[in-house]
């Protein structure tokens, strides 16, 4: 996990979708998509699911995001999403 992969997360998960956050980041949106694609493999859950043109976060989303605005629930990541 990469600190680029943990951004391009937040951001999604504020923006609401993968358009909005490529814009407001300044990338392409295919570089973000395999970013997050890769960090879902490696924690291997779907952090976020598509409905009508718009991403939510799964539960698991939900859990990764919490964790990461409190750093001592980022050490623990591993045994909330399982």
């Amino acid at each position: 996990m990469t600190l680029n992969q943990i951004e391009y997360f937040v951001e999604i998960a504020n923006a609401g979708s993968y358009a909005k956050a490529a814009q407001l980041i300044h990338i392409s949106q295919p570089s973000l998509s395999t970013a997050i694609h890769n960090l879902e493999k490696e924690l291997d859950v779907q952090l976020f699911e598509s409905r009508r043109k718009q991403i939510i976060l799964t539960d698991a989303g939900r859990i990764f995001l919490g964790s990461l605005k409190n750093p001592v629930g980022f050490g623990i990541l591993d045994c909330r999403i399982v």
